[in-house]
């Protein structure tokens, strides 16, 4: 997991960004971030799982068809959520950031960096 961690850290500086990722198995544990404060770490990755869950949900009733990602903007920032189906596990990858940081850029590197996560 420390290839994701470096990835995802040169990615953020690359941007110029203030962007916290997260990445954790979808019942909640985590498996790496870059969130200092391992409460918040855990907190924030119980409640990506239920939120994507939730959207899943909606996505499938609303739509006909679960989402694979689920994006957040407000006044403070962005994120972005997104499900991982590898080796028959789900993992999440959750990006972070301040509204300085363009919604599109997360979104791409969130994408960019949920293709090359590979679990054996």
């Amino acid at each position: 997991m420390l290839s994701v961690h470096d990835y995802l850290s040169r990615q953020a500086s690359k941007l110029g960004g203030d962007i916290d990722f997260l990445l954790s198995m979808a019942d909640g544990k985590v498996i790496c971030s870059s969130i200092t404060n391992p409460q918040k770490s855990s907190r924030q990755s119980a409640m990506s799982s239920a939120l994507l869950a939730l959207s899943e949900s909606f996505s499938k009733e609303a739509l006909g068809e679960e989402n694979k990602e689920l994006t957040i903007s407000c006044n403070t920032g962005h994120a972005v959520i997104i499900r991982i189906n590898e080796n028959n596990q789900v993992i999440l990858l959750c990006l972070t950031s301040s509204d300085k940081t363009n919604l599109a850029l997360l979104l791409r590197l969130a994408r960019d960096t949920a293709s090359k996560i590979k679990f054996k």
